[in-house]
């Protein structure tokens, strides 16, 4: 009997272990991370400026021409690789066809370059998380890693992108990236998703800055073109470069992970005005129709404004002005910043607009994403079915579909990216003087963060300091009035 109890008691141990054995292989399989990060992108075939000619007299011409066409016009673009972790192997490939184009190893904080032709797509793997960045100028042409460092400053404009962190995805405690922009400005930007304390490093070691933020906190940083810096935070943050002068998309990733949600951090901008003219701007936002939405304006804490998602599930904020936002949704939505031209048609030799930009869209996800101009392109990174506009058809793996012009509806059966690129309006064939984006895996685009808990903003919060005087001035008054009433009684 003793045996038998034993034995059964043997048995329940036995079952109950394996149990647990496969609940734990179950989770563990689920916690790690994939065989191989995935990155797509495509080299803009225009890669120059046209400006105006001008007449001996002084007067504009007629016709556009290459400024310099040694100086301006560009037959490549430079990817850039940064280390987030030791012993890391990369292969660059050309796509259809996945030629290979560049395979090598490098380690934390080093950076490695490889310079793409004009209108190349490519597929990038790695075995790890990387920090991989596209830039374009004129002045980058035969620029290798050691070359560029001194160079970066020849970017015309400042890029607007999300930095990926050291796990892949654009929310994270730990950043490794490049500092690119012109000669003048501070486009960086940490917003804080948590209490943080902030610590930035040069490449050398050396601590550049330390902050302590509070959720919902934003705070510029001051950077030195060319260096590479590694950001460390205790808590959740968001890194983004962005400058209010009249070029780059820029998709704002979801604080909730991926590229849709309901909660968003990033930049506004200010109106811009070139040479008199209004530069129409706006942050288009689309998803399910009659979603409403809240914006915060993170420097003053207080509310900027609200508004609907319309029946064609679009909605524009184009009075966001703030220079830093943070925007909530009662459904999940996905949000781009862009940058439409002169509405007035004043023609310069610099005109604003055009870049590039990425987006994606999870599988089983009904997304609309608004392509302004130009055109979008789709990546797959499996073979995925896709409903496209009310038409499915398979796009293969490591193939792309490109988008026309306009508002459309995408449901994939995988996940997706989709990478936005566009030149200024005018003159019709003008290109891209320079740009410069960070480009995600395609494994970002599934991405959460359980851990993560957003502090929420309430209306009351962003009550304006006027508010508080008024309020205050009628608690005043309300005091002396009972003393007065006091007193008489």
């Amino acid at each position: 009997m003793s045996r038998m109890r034993l034995s059964k008691g043997l048995v329940i141990f036995l079952l109950s272990f394996m149990a647990l054995t496969l609940h734990l292989t179950g989770y563990i399989a689920a916690a790690q991370s994939p065989e191989e990060y995935v990155y797509y992108g495509y080299v803009p075939s225009r890669i120059y400026r046209l400006v105006k000619r001008i007449a001996i007299w002084g007067a504009e011409l007629p016709e556009w021409t290459l400024d310099n066409e040694t100086e301006t016009l560009a037959t490549e673009a430079l990817l850039v690789f940064i280390g987030n972790h030791e012993n890391t192997a990369v292969k660059v490939e050309s796509i259809p066809g996945k030629n290979l184009l560049a395979e090598f190893e490098f380690d934390k904080l080093e950076m490695k370059t490889v310079s793409l032709p004009n209108s190349t797509f490519f597929r990038t793997t790695s075995d790890k998380p990387i920090t991989l960045m596209l830039v374009g100028s004129y002045g980058l042409v035969g620029t290798n890693a050691s070359t560029f460092k001194t160079n970066s400053t020849m970017l015309q404009y400042t890029i607007n992108t999300f930095f990926t962190s050291v796990e892949g995805g654009y929310v994270g405690k730990e950043f490794i990236f490049l500092a690119v922009q012109p000669m003048v400005g501070i486009p960086y930007s940490v917003f804080a998703l948590e209490d943080s304390d902030i610590e930035v490093y040069s490449e050398d070691g050396s601590k550049v800055s330390s902050l302590t933020l509070s959720a919902n906190d934003v705070k510029a940083l001051t950077l030195k073109a060319g260096r590479v810096y590694r950001l460390t935070s205790t808590g959740y943050v968001m890194v983004q470069s962005f400058g209010n002068d009249m070029t780059g998309f820029c998709a704002y990733p979801s604080a909730e992970g991926g590229f849709s949600g309901k909660v968003f951090y990033g930049s506004g901008f200010t109106p811009a005005n070139w040479h008199g003219e209004i530069v129409e701007t706006e942050m288009a936002v689309t998803g399910e129709k009659g979603a409403g939405i809240t914006i915060f304006d993170l420097e003053n804490r207080k509310l900027s404004g609200q508004a609907e998602i319309g029946s064609d599930f679009s909605s524009s904020l184009s009075k966001t002005v703030q220079p830093y936002v943070r925007i909530d949704s009662e459904e999940r939505m996905m949000l781009t910043y862009v940058i439409h031209g002169i509405g007035g048609g004043h023609i310069d030799s610099s005109t604003p607009g055009g870049g590039l930009t990425c987006t994606g869209v999870r599988a089983g996800e009904r997304a609309h994403i608004p392509v302004p101009w130009e055109m979008g392109f789709v990546f797959a990174y499996q073979d995925t079915d896709m409903e496209l506009d009310g038409t499915t058809f398979t796009l293969a793996a490591d193939y792309y579909y490109q988008l026309t012009p306009g508002l459309h509806e995408i449901h994939p059966s995988k996940d997706v990216i989709v990478l936005l690129a566009g030149y200024p309006f005018e003159p019709i064939n003008q290109g891209l003087a320079s740009f410069g984006i960070c480009i995600p895996s395609i494994q970002v685009v599934s991405l959460t963060y359980e851990d993560l808990e957003l502090t929420p903003l309430s209306e009351e919060e962003g009550l304006s300091t006027t508010t508080y005087i008024a309020a205050a001035a009628v608690a005043v008054v309300v005091i002396a009035l009972l003393a007065i009433w006091k007193i008489r009684k």
